[in-house]
């Protein structure tokens, strides 16, 4: 019986440890917003604001870029 206790609290000390380290990880590698996406949305609005393709263009991925043109008939 004191083996199996014994195991039985190595296992849930272990599946603690297993989570409070991906915890961690994960806290530890997460980007700071507001340093991140304010001087890029800062950037990009008043570019994106003026209606012109080319800003659009210039500040999508290709992929987007190309497949919202698709979409809207537009042949680039």
């Amino acid at each position: 019986m004191k083996k199996v206790l014994k195991y039985l609290g190595i296992g849930i000390l272990s599946v603690v440890i297993f989570f409070m380290g991906i915890a961690i990880l994960a806290s530890s590698k997460s980007v700071d917003h507001e340093l991140v996406f304010l001087p890029y949305i800062d950037k990009v609005i008043p570019e994106l604001s003026t209606w012109e393709q080319k800003a659009y263009k210039e500040n999508m991925s290709k992929e987007v870029f190309e497949g919202i043109a698709v979409l809207n008939g537009i042949c680039i």
